[in-house]
This record gives structure tokens, sequence and C-alpha cells, in this order.
């Protein structure tokens, strides 16, 4: 893909000129930029006072940590630029604090903005790989899920839903419908907890209660969290961790481009891309991505038989897959078995 494939962050676009000042007549920072979504990786910070201020009294913090350089361009505006590259996709929380020239404080002053993810020069061939789709969480409400059923079909798509338990309580039709259009539903705990933090029953009930219904045995723990006590109860009810290699960050709302780049970025055959079903600009974001993998050659399968043998697996990072080659060779085994669905998707 060349740069100018470039996936705009407009849909999440800051304000042209924030204000931030209290409105009580206190001395304040008025201006601030950037502000929200958006801000370039090289982005000068700029911040207009209401009146001079005592350049310095003035402190500037940042989370995560920036090192920045001051310039003031007048006695009210300070220039700060970052002297090494922001991070892409990365939330800035800056606070503003200081005193004016007369003594009097300064009303300290708290703003974010979000840089964007840039889309990469180039994405990785599929060459006839699969790209296996997952969606965590779920199911609240069946109308989005139809929806992106739907647009999964249209790319002839299989994907894997990880949904918990507790939710299917509500929508009892929601697995026949997600199974009967060619997709896997699998465990995902039953309500999302740490499961580090439980007890062994605690654990145990968590993955006993979760979706699957006999027809998958992978797992996977909520946020990732799990350790080898996790991983031995899950083995011993007969699953098997699966988690992730591309995190599209969808959960935290952030724009469709931003998940579009991320993906772009992260795509290679084989790899498991972690999607939400319930996520804001998460559809919007499939309807950009899914044709312009097709046309680097992408299958959207988790069934090997889908995907062309010499790519199958050779960019999966997952901990479960040591051999690709070898990996492929289980899964067909299992699939041209009498053992029902094909592992592993079949207990």
């Amino acid at each position: 893909m060349a740069q100018g494939d470039a996936v705009s962050d407009a849909d999440g676009a800051p304000p042209a000129s924030p204000k931030l000042a209290p409105g009580d007549g206190r001395a304040a920072v008025s201006w601030a930029s950037p502000m929200g979504a958006g801000a370039r990786l090289d982005t000068t910070i700029e911040v207009i006072f209401s009146s001079p201020v005592d350049r310095a009294s003035v402190e500037v913090t940042s989370v995560p940590p920036v090192t920045l350089s001051f310039g003031w361009p007048s006695p009210t505006r300070l220039s700060m630029t970052p002297k090494e590259s922001l991070r892409p996709g990365t939330t800035y929380q800056l606070r503003v604090s200081g005193q004016l020239t007369n003594g009097e404080a300064l009303h300290a002053v708290d703003w974010s903005f979000r840089t964007v993810f840039p889309a990469p020069r180039e994405v990785v061939q599929g060459r006839g790989g699969n790209l296996i789709l997952s969606f965590d969480d779920g199911p609240r409400g069946e109308a989005r899920t139809r929806r992106l059923l739907k647009l999964l079909a249209r790319h002839r798509a299989k994907a894997l839903f990880f949904p918990t338990g507790q939710n299917l309580k509500r929508y009892p039709r929601w697995v026949a419908e997600v199974e009967a259009a060619g997709h896997r539903v699998c465990n995902h705990s039953h309500t999302h907890p740490n499961l580090t933090a439980l007890s062994e029953a605690a654990l145990r009930r968590e993955i006993e209660l979760g979706a699957g219904h006999g027809q998958c045995h992978l797992f996977r723990p909520p946020m990732m969290a799990y350790d080898p006590r996790v991983r031995r109860v899950a083995e011993e009810l007969g699953y098997e961790l699966f988690l992730w290699d591309v995190d599209t960050r969808d959960w935290e709302e952030i724009s469709a481009g931003e998940i579009t780049n991320r993906v772009l970025r992260g795509a290679r055959p084989g790899a498991v891309v972690l999607f939400h079903i319930q996520a804001k600009h998460t559809l919007r974001a499939l309807r950009r991505l899914l044709p312009r993998l097709e046309k680097s050659d992408y299958v959207f399968s988790w069934d090997p038989r889908d995907a062309d043998p010499e790519a199958f697996g050779v960019g999966h990072e997952q901990t479960w897959v040591k051999d690709p080659a070898a990996q492929r060779a289980r899964w067909l085994e299992h699939f041209e078995s009498d053992a029902g669905p094909g592992w592993p998707f079949a207990r």
C-alpha cells in the first residue's frame, strides 16, 4: 500500500480553537493546541495565556512523560517542541500551571490530545494466507451483530467470537445465528474478571460457565490476564489459551482510521486480530479494512483449508504456534477426522 493510502483520523479531529479559560475572570490558559484526536507525531504544543506570565514559574507536566523544549513567541504565548517523536496512537494528558508577572496565581489547566496512528508505507502481502478475525465481549444487542455478520458474509469471512457467558443468557438465539453463518463461538469466561485474582474454585467456575457449547475449546482470558495457574485450570477443563497478534484497541473508542491503520501495520499471514463486538467504530473500520486486505491477497478465516498451504500461519506470533507447518497439518488432521467440526473447535 502506498503512503498516499493512509487512513484519515478526521472522524476524531480536534476542535479548531478549544477554550480553556474558567470564565470567572481568573488568569488562565485561554487556548491550547493540539486537543482531541488527530495530533501529528511531530506536533508543536501551543498555549496562549490570558495575561503575561512569569516564564520561570510555568510548569508543564505530561502523562506519559514528554521532554519539551520551550519557546516564547510573545509574553502570552508558549510554544513547546517535543525533543523526540511522540508515540503513535497515544493519549497525552497535559497540565499547565504557574503565575503571572504580577505574582497572581495562574489557574491550572488540564487537557489532552491523541496522536495519529499512521498507515504503513506498504502492507505485508497475504499470499493467499489467512488472517483470523476475532471478536470479544458482547453481545449487548442483536442488531449490531447482524450488521457485522452481513459484512463478514459479503467478504466470505469466517471469524471467531468470544462473548461472555452471562451476556449470552440474554440472547439465546445469538449462538445459533453466529454458527449458522460459518463462525465459531468460543470461551471468554462468564463475567470477564481478572482471572489471576480469583480463587481456584471461582476461576474454574468462570471458565465452566463461559461460552462455547462444546464446539470450541479455545479459551481467551479477559484482558490477557493469565498466569501458570490460569493456564493449568483451563487445560484441565479441556481448553487451550488463544490470544492475539494485533490489538486494535477499538474498545477505547478510537477512530475508525486508527483501527484500520493498526491492522494494516500488523497484518501477516496467520495473524490473529482482536476486535470487540460492541466497539463504537469497529464496523466502520471493517468496511475499509476488508476490501484493502483482500487486495493484498488475504483470506479471512480460522479454517486452514481456506488458506494457501504455503502461507498458512507464516506470520503468526502466538505462543501456542511453535511450528506453523506442523500446526497446519495438525489442524487438517482433525478437520479430516471423524471428530466433528474439527479441532480445535470440537472437544
